[in-house]
C-alpha cells in the first residue's frame, strides 16, 4: 500500500488576503475571473465578479450582477486594492465568467451573454 507523500513545513505556501469585495446582504459571489487588457500600451488588471441575489423563495435565481473590479498596487503588493469601475444587473445567477479579446462573457442561468468592453477613451462599461 502506497502512502501519500509527506508535506514538509518548508514546502507550504502561505497565502495572505490582498483585497476584499464586500457584497450586500442576501448576495453571494458565484463566479470570479481575472483578466488584463492593454490600454495605451499599459497593462491594466481586472477581477470580474459574478454576484447572485439569493432568495430562498425562488426556484432559480432571477437577479444578479456582474462587477468589474480594477486591481491597483501602490508600490507594495501587500497594499493591493480592488475598486469597482463598472457593474451591470443580470436576470439570474452568474455561473461562469471568461474573457475573449477584452470582452467579458458571462453564463447567466441557461444563457451566455456578452457583458463588457474596455476602451481607453470612454472608460469602462458593462451592459446586460
Amino acid at each position: 500500500m502506497r502512502h501519500p507523500p509527506r508535506i514538509r513545513p518548508s514546502s507550504l505556501i502561505l497565502r495572505t488576503e490582498l483585497a476584499q469585495l464586500t457584497v450586500k446582504n442576501g448576495e453571494e459571489v458565484t463566479a470570479l475571473h481575472s483578466c488584463s487588457v492593454t490600454l495605451g500600451g499599459v497593462p491594466v488588471f481586472f477581477v470580474c465578479a459574478g454576484i447572485t441575489v439569493c432568495d430562498p423563495q425562488e426556484r432559480e435565481p432571477s437577479q444578479g450582477r456582474v462587477v468589474l473590479l480594477q486591481t491597483t498596487v501602490a508600490g507594495n503588493p501587500a497594499s493591493q486594492t480592488l475598486t469597482a469601475v463598472a457593474a451591470a444587473e443580470v436576470k439570474g445567477c452568474v455561473y461562469a465568467l471568461t474573457s475573449v479579446g477584452g470582452i467579458i462573457v458571462a453564463a447567466v442561468n441557461s444563457s451566455v451573454r456578452v457583458n463588457c468592453t474596455c476602451r481607453q477613451s470612454s472608460g469602462y462599461s458593462l451592459s446586460s
